[in-house]
């Protein structure tokens, strides 16, 4: 299901690994290894944005 992949999930579900509480578990593999897509996708996009914005700041003077 597509809401399995939702990034916010993932992301509270990797928090709560740590402490013994995985709470809900869907049948994705996102749900299964959260904590892969909830530091891969900040990476990528900080990989993606971060040359483009740099190179856009340089062209605009700043």
């Amino acid at each position: 299901m597509i809401a399995e992949w939702n990034p916010l999930p993932a992301t509270v579900a990797a928090c709560r690994m740590p402490f013994g509480n995985p709470g809900w578990q869907g049948e994705s593999w996102a749900a299964g290894h959260a904590l892969t897509p909830a530091i891969g996708r900040p990476l990528l996009i900080t990989l993606v944005f971060l040359p483009l914005s740099a190179r856009r700041y340089r062209r605009s003077g700043g």
